[in-house]
């Protein structure tokens, strides 16, 4: 299965888990594949990851066009996303589905403890089956 970890800011992440914001707006191309288990880590002050959902799918289009079919599940104004996109030509959606919390949020400091060095992802980062970090992750869900 495919998995990656993305950063959210703690806003973000707390009408996603409920279920007020379906779909993360991204500014770069979000190559993922459907069904890619995604490990939701909330930004400072919050610093955890919190929760997990899978992506129901990716769509990329122009900004105008992704307003126009998501500016209901994004979660935000439509001055915010301006704000955000900026000039850009095109935008991904990542429409997720199944979103749960996890049991225990495992915390940037406990990641950092266990298996050291360790930076949330700006956009995200993917993790492979022998990463340390999901048996972290498959212990407090």
């Amino acid at each position: 299965m495919n998995e990656i970890i993305i950063s959210i800011k703690p806003n973000f992440v707390d009408k996603i888990l409920c279920g007020e914001k379906t779909a993360e707006l991204r500014t770069r191309r979000a190559n993922l594949l459907p069904g890619t288990k995604m490990w939701i880590y909330s930004t400072l002050p919050r610093g955890e990851i919190c929760a997990h959902a899978y992506v129901d799918y990716v769509l990329t289009d122009t900004p105008e066009s992704i307003w126009k079919q998501f500016c209901d599940d994004i979660a935000i104004t439509e001055e915010e996303f301006w704000q955000y996109v900026g000039t850009r030509d095109t935008v991904s959606v990542i429409k997720m589905t199944e979103v749960d919390s996890v049991d225990e949020g495992v915390t940037l400091k406990h990641i950092q403890a266990k298996i050291g060095a360790f930076c949330p992802p700006q956009f995200f980062m993917r993790l492979a089956q022998d990463n340390p970090i999901r048996s972290l992750l498959y212990q407090a869900s």
